[in-house]
C-alpha cells in the first residue's frame, strides 16, 4: 500500500516477453531470451529454477489458479504446459504457427486460452490435453474463413471449427468445406 521496493535483484542480461506469480505468492515466473523460464522465489527473489523451453523469447506465460500448471509459449505457435513448483514439462500444444502473445487459464484450471498473432484464440482442454475451440473475429480477418473438424481418439467426439482463409490446420483434423470470401456483419 505504501509503494515501497520490498527486493531489487541483478537478473543478468536479455529481454523477458512475460511475468507470472503462482496463485500462493511464492514464485515469481519470468518468460525470457533465449527460450528460458526463470523461477525466483518470493520476497526474497532468490533464483531457484531456470529451465529452457525454447529458443526465442518466451512471450507469454500464465499460472493455473489451482497452482498446479504453467503454460508457457515455448517457440512459434508452441505452448509448453510444465508442472508447478518443479517446472517439468508435462505437454505441449502446438497452435496456428503464429506467435503466441497471451496465455490465460480458467478460474477452475481445465481451460487454457492462448492469444495468437494471427488474431486467433485457440481454447485447449487442460484435463484431456485436447484442442477445443479456435476462435477469431472474421471482421478483422478478412472475412474469410473455412470450418474444420478434430475427432477425439476414439473418433466418437467431433468438434468443428471456423478458421480465417490461409491458416494452416491443426494436427488430426479435416477441412470439412470450402474457403468462401465474403463479409460477415
Amino acid at each position: 500500500p505504501d509503494g515501497k521496493v520490498l527486493n531489487t535483484r541483478p537478473i543478468g542480461t536479455g529481454a523477458f516477453g512475460d511475468l507470472a506469480i503462482t496463485p500462493d505468492g511464492q514464485t515469481l515466473i519470468a518468460g525470457g531470451a533465449n527460450g528460458k523460464l526463470r523461477f525466483w522465489s518470493l520476497p526474497d527473489a532468490a533464483l531457484t529454477i531456470t529451465k529452457t523451453i525454447g529458443k526465442t523469447l518466451v512471450h507469454a506465460v500464465a499460472t493455473s489458479p489451482d497452482g498446479k500448471l504453467l503454460a508457457a509459449e515455448g517457440s512459434q505457435g508452441t505452448i509448453q504446459i510444465l508442472t508447478l513448483p518443479d517446472g517439468e514439462s508435462d505437454v505441449s500444444f502446438q497452435g496456428d504457427g503464429s506467435l503466441v502473445v497471451s496465455l490465460a487459464i480458467s478460474p477452475d484450471s481445465g481451460l487454457l486460452a492462448s492469444g495468437h498473432q494471427s488474431g486467433a484464440i485457440m481454447l485447449w482442454d487442460l484435463k484431456n490435453y485436447l484442442a477445443r475451440g479456435y476462435l477469431f473475429d472474421p471482421k478483422n480477418n478478412a472475412s474469410n474463413g473455412f470450418v474444420y473438424r478434430v475427432s477425439d481418439s476414439t473418433g466418437e467426439r467431433s468438434v468443428y471449427f471456423t478458421m480465417p482463409c490461409g491458416s494452416p490446420l491443426p494436427p488430426g483434423a479435416q477441412c470439412v468445406c470450402n474457403c468462401v470470401r465474403g463479409t460477415y456483419e
